[in-house]
């Protein structure tokens, strides 16, 4: 389990580093899908760090901020999860809004990563343990303060 902590990190190294110790720490829920929560500002690398965390476990290439399309899925070849399910759900109204996502039977997958950006917007539906990681900017250009926590 990770734990609950505030970090400061500077550049795309640091980020790629924390991301991969991330990657070594989740490990699959027994009955659920494994959630983490991305709460931010516009800008601040939420959707950076989704794809550094998705890097580690074998994804290949760029990814995007899902703004528009709502969710991209990911085949994850370097386990333990099978699928990851990146989600931004800034345009959404609540979590109503994922009914046609199906997105209740994904959470109840326990080989299922799901990557929700602005999950604060939806935290009504998120049962049980969800790692959050809200990220901040900090004073220089480059630095994000995180703070990781369960709720």
């Amino acid at each position: 389990m990770i734990a609950s902590a505030t970090r400061t990190i500077s550049g795309p190294g640091e980020l790629r580093d924390f991301a991969t110790n991330l990657a070594d720490n989740l490990a699959p829920e027994p009955h659920e899908a494994t959630v983490v929560g991305l709460v931010g500002p516009l800008g601040v690398g939420k959707t950076a760090l989704a794809g550094e965390l998705l890097a580690a476990y074998g994804v290949e290439g760029p990814v995007t901020s899902p703004t528009y399309t709502i969710e991209t899925v990911y085949w994850l070849p370097n386990g333990p999860f099978s699928h990851a399910y990146h989600l931004d759900t800034y345009r959404l109204d609540g979590s109503n809004d994922l009914e046609a996502l199906d997105f209740e039977r994904r959470l109840e997958n326990p080989e299922n990563l799901i990557l929700i950006e602005w999950a604060d917007k939806i935290s009504d539906i998120l049962t049980g343990k969800t790692l959050y990681i809200d990220m901040l900017f900090g004073e220089a250009e480059d630095e994000r303060i995180i703070k990781t926590y369960y709720e």
